[in-house]
């Protein structure tokens, strides 16, 4: 999908606002899902990034000239954290990566994948919530970097050095979360 933009934001039918966010549902989910890690509370998290999306567009909001796909991002993002804020002390336990990510791999490659993919999500997990949203956002949405200075609301070289410094602190909590894995099963 090619980079759309604002041209002009007046009020939208249902219909308009329907076929405006239908390419961007999955992106939606996806960043739901990937804060919260849970399906049902990433449907909410969805669910109500639209709804935010809606009313923006109903108040005159993002100004004209704005990445679609950036704006929808950060709504998705700030959305994600607000859950997260509101369950902070509420723990949650996820058994939705235990699903097969290749419909052509046995149980065992299926195991070993999904471990690796819950280790990484750990990692990603303890990083600081800059870092966590740049990573989500650019390695895992695919976001451009352009994208990303918009949903940041950051410049291109802080974008590029966040990005560089998530990346260094994620293979570093990801080494310790597997030396300590293997520490606990000597």
């Amino acid at each position: 999908m090619g980079l759309m933009f604002f041209k002009r934001v007046t009020l939208m039918t249902n219909e308009e606002f329907i076929e405006f966010i239908t390419p961007y549902e999955q992106m939606i989910y996806g960043i739901a899902y990937r804060y919260v890690r849970n399906k049902e509370d990433a449907k909410d998290v969805a669910q109500e990034s639209v709804v935010k999306m809606y009313r923006d567009l109903a108040g005159g909001k993002p100004e004209a000239g704005k990445a679609c796909r950036a704006w929808v991002a950060k709504v998705t993002v700030n959305t994600a954290i607000d859950e997260l804020r509101k369950r902070r002390n509420r723990p949650a336990v996820s058994l939705d990566m235990a699903q097969p990510l290749d419909k052509g791999m046995g149980p065992l490659e299926t195991a070993v994948a999904n471990e690796s993919l819950e280790n990484i999500f750990t990692a990603i997990n303890k990083l600081p919530e800059e870092y966590k949203r740049i990573i989500i956002l650019r390695d895992v949405e695919g976001l451009s970097y352009d994208e990303l200075t918009e949903a940041l609301d950051a410049k291109p070289g802080t974008v590029k050095s966040r990005l560089s410094r998530a990346r260094a602190m994620l293979a570093k909590y990801y080494e310790i979360g597997m030396e300590q894995k293997q520490a606990a099963n000597v």
